[in-house]
């Protein structure tokens, strides 16, 4: 069986995802050094500059989604999107020749944006390409994707912080950007053997415009004693339940955010402790690889041993 299941436009897109994961965390890398040795930006600064960019990026894929849904479809959804992060790219690497403040912000509002705005679409592109739909070959095509994910982590956190080392922060900033191009450009050249879905309305704009009209617009409609406050709403049976099971969810979710502050720090904070510590020849930005190198070990050993192990005890379909 090969590592690559499906159609042979999925390698496409899972080659886009490994060349793209290792421009954004190879920039991401040596980002927050970058603001406090060549910008003079104090370190606190440098930390919420990172931070907010982070911030950004993972909010953007509300929108990219949404657009996805409603406008565009996933394909050119991902194309547009790259297109924004590329010049964002190019911005940072070019401007970061002469240290230009506006270059890093302009770059890095641009990068978010655009890195943000594809991120939604790409691993369900990818499983759009199933067809018929072969659960066995979409979840080993899910395990390739997140291998590429880590694997362009794990090349970029060892080799851009040798290349800012040695040949500068701008050579550092220019191989994430080409590797950023060549990423759309494998994505655009199967473009004649994609399967298109079309678009028909986005999941999370239908639950905001229900709880919108059950909270507000309908708020003064009587209930009965066992009916839920979002059968205000003027939508099926079915969906309420939907809707209620994620409210249900969100309770969770919402300690989340806590989680993913102390995880985004690898990046900004612990980078710049790392500078500080005597490191015994590693570059200070090559601490973060621990994390997508133990994914990168564990990932086959839950496909091969563990997955298949609780499917015998029935523990899992």
């Amino acid at each position: 069986m090969s590592c690559i299941p499906g159609p042979p436009q999925v390698k496409n897109i899972i080659g886009n995802e490994l060349c793209e994961r290792f421009s954004y965390y190879g920039l991401r890398a040596i980002l927050v050094l970058y603001f406090v040795d060549i910008l003079g930006w104090s370190e606190a600064f440098a930390i919420s500059m990172f931070s907010y960019s982070s911030a950004l990026a993972y909010f953007m894929p509300l929108g990219g989604g949404i657009i996805a849904d409603t406008k565009l479809g996933k394909y050119r959804t991902i194309l547009y999107f790259s297109l924004i992060y590329v010049f964002g790219s190019f911005i940072l690497s070019i401007t970061s020749i002469d240290g230009l403040v506006w270059g890093a912000i302009l770059g890095l509002l641009l990068i978010a944006i655009g890195t943000g705005g594809l991120k939604p679409c790409v691993s369900a592109f990818g499983a759009e390409q199933f067809s018929p739909v072969d659960e066995e070959s979409i979840s080993a095509y899910f395990h390739a994707f997140y291998f590429a994910i880590n694997t362009g982590s794990v090349v970029s956190f060892v080799l851009t912080p040798l290349i800012r080392k040695y040949f500068g922060y701008s050579v550092a900033f220019s191989i994430p950007c080409v590797l950023l191009f060549t990423a759309t450009g494998i994505f655009f050249r199967a473009r004649h053997q994609y399967t298109h879905v079309h678009p028909n309305g986005n999941a999370f704009v239908k639950v905001l415009s229900s709880i919108w009209e059950a909270g507000f617009v309908r708020r003064n409609l009587p209930l009965n004693h066992d009916q839920h406050w979002i059968e205000r709403s003027n939508i099926p049976v079915n969906q309420v339940n939907e809707i209620r099971s994620v409210l249900q969810i969100m309770k969770i979710f919402s300690t989340l955010p806590t989680f993913w502050m102390l995880y985004d720090q690898q990046g900004s904070a612990w980078t710049i402790q790392a500078s500080k510590m005597k490191l015994f020849g590693l570059e200070p930005e090559q601490l973060g690889v621990v994390n997508p190198l133990l994914i990168l070990l564990l990932i086959p050993i839950h496909e091969k041993c563990v997955y298949p192990f609780l499917r015998r005890i029935g523990t899992i379909y």
